[in-house]
């Protein structure tokens, strides 16, 4: 038997912290998330009501901001800036990759490198678009998923 509990948690959090939001790719466009319902593969939109999984695309908002103050979410393109510590010294980076996650840990894939970054390593975030709707990056961003 499934935990309902657990879905109906997941759905509670999304109406009060809103840190989610959802690409619809038919209509490609952004809608306010209602709640989530893993045991049927659906979500549930204010404008859309009820779509399949792949019908959409969701994001989670990471709990921090970019310079401007706009949301960083999980899908988003950015720019950092930062200083990496290594053994023999302090090296300052500058990239332009996508916001994911990896075993637990909010990181950058770097779009021309391939390398991965831990996000907390970097201080000032822009977010300049997302995978969703900058269609070169998304053809990249697919080929490594």
């Amino acid at each position: 038997m499934k935990n309902t509990n657990s879905v109906r948690r997941e759905v509670d959090d999304i109406s009060k912290n809103e840190e989610y939001r959802v690409w619809i790719i038919k209509n490609k466009e952004f809608v306010k998330l209602k709640s989530i319902n893993y045991d049927t593969q659906t979500v549930d939109t204010a404008e859309y009501g009820i779509l399949n999984f792949d019908e959409v695309n969701i994001s989670k908002y990471i709990k921090r901001n970019d310079i401007r103050g706009n949301k960083i979410f999980t899908g988003d393109i950015i720019k950092a800036k930062g200083y990496i510590t290594l053994a023999l010294g302090t090296l300052d980076l500058e990239i332009r990759g996508y916001v994911t996650t990896y075993k637990g840990y909010w990181i950058i894939k770097d779009v021309k490198t391939e390398n991965v970054f831990y996000l907390k390593d970097f201080e000032e975030i822009e977010v300049v678009g997302n995978v969703w709707e900058n269609k070169e990056l998304l053809k990249w961003v697919k080929k490594l998923l």
